[in-house]
C-alpha cells in the first residue's frame, strides 16, 4: 500500500479512479488549495501517477 498527499486546485471536479481510497479531505481557502489523502496498492501506484501527472487540477502529490 501506498500513502500519497495531494494538493489540488481549489473547486476542482477531480474524480479518482476506483481503485484510490480517500483517507481524508481538507480544503484551505484563504491558500486556494484542497489537501487530498489517499492510498493506492502497489500494483496500482505507477498508472496513478501517470494520472496525477496528466491531471492539470493536481499542483503537488507526495508519497509518504
Amino acid at each position: 500500500m501506498v500513502n500519497l498527499i495531494i494538493t489540488l486546485s481549489l473547486y476542482n471536479d477531480l474524480q479518482f479512479p476506483n481503485y484510490v481510497w480517500i483517507n481524508d479531505e481538507r480544503t484551505d481557502e484563504g491558500e486556494g488549495y484542497e489537501l487530498v489523502n489517499v492510498s493506492v496498492n502497489d500494483d496500482d501506484y505507477e498508472v496513478f501517477v501517470d494520472f496525477l501527472d496528466a491531471n492539470e487540477m493536481v499542483i503537488t502529490y507526495e508519497t509518504y
